[in-house]
């Protein structure tokens, strides 16, 4: 199955994301927005994993982040993949709860690549992808894109929210896009 662990966003706080993405994707005409339900902030993408790997994987997590308390996480700000030259992936980033979000997805990739997981370690952006260009960025579209990051720019994207648990999603590839099922979670604060 294909997994990733993710913190899960309140509804409202994904409404204000889907917002913010629509308002892109009405100046930068080549993005594919995300799916509102589907909107998430992803800690480590793990690929795929064996099924009856869930159960020892959600452990080893559980083990790395014993005594992680808590945080408040408020989206804010805005921005693209990769920073320089056509973009490839639109985000929304943190601008509250950023450097716990950061300190939480090292927590997790560590701990997955120690269950035997193939995950990237490299230093993570905290963000919620909300959309992904279709094929080449116009001079225009980009000029858009920059106009609205510029825009975004230390900007609250809903209100803030506490998060207290990581979420261990299967991906479904579908038709109409891709399908999350929670699949296990681990509490913070124990």
């Amino acid at each position: 199955m294909r997994a990733f662990f993710a913190i899960e966003l309140p509804g409202a706080v994904r409404a204000a994301a889907g917002a913010a993405a629509r308002e892109a994707a009405q100046r930068a005409r080549c993005l594919a927005l995300t799916r509102v339900e589907n909107l998430h902030a992803t800690l480590a993408f793990l690929g795929e994993i064996a099924p009856e790997s869930v159960e020892p994987l959600t452990r080893t997590v559980a083990r790395a982040l014993q005594g992680t308390p808590p945080f408040d996480l408020q989206l804010g700000g805005g921005g693209w993949f990769p920073p320089r030259g056509a973009p490839r992936v639109v985000w929304i980033g943190a601008l509250a709860g950023n450097d716990e979000s950061v300190d939480l997805a090292t927590r997790v990739a560590s701990a997955s690549a120690e269950a035997g997981c193939n995950v990237d370690l490299r230093p993570p952006h905290a963000h919620v992808t909300v959309a992904r260009a279709r094929g080449r960025v116009p001079a225009h579209d980009l000029a858009e894109l920059d106009a609205w990051a510029g825009r975004w720019a230390g900007r609250p994207c809903g209100e803030a929210f506490e998060v207290r648990r990581v979420v261990l999603f299967e991906s479904t590839l579908a038709r109409g896009g891709s399908v999350y099922v929670e699949r296990a979670s681990v509490e913070l604060g124990g």
